[in-house]
């Protein structure tokens, strides 16, 4: 069962989601949310939606979540093989 918070969390984004599809389109939140993909600037998209950057900062935190991975230099990986 859904807590009351994550009910809550879970209507604002539908509401985000339609507010966006009404206003710019499906073809607009696809550009969007490949924009957040390919870590494209606010202001970029902003620009290409004609809405300010503050508001594409307040959707990508409303509609996911940033993942950052750390990847290892092969050159760090390659010291490891002859561990002893």
């Amino acid at each position: 069962m859904m807590s009351t918070n994550e009910a809550k969390r879970l209507r604002r984004r539908e509401r985000v989601v339609r507010n966006i599809v009404e206003r710019h389109g499906r073809a607009g939140l696809r550009r969007l949310i490949e924009g957040f993909r390919a870590n494209e600037s606010g202001q970029i998209l902003g620009d290409d939606l004609g809405v300010t950057r503050e508001r594409v900062r307040q959707w990508k935190e409303i509609l996911g979540r940033e993942v950052r991975t750390y990847i290892v230099d092969p050159t760090a990986e390659n010291a490891l093989q002859g561990e002893d």
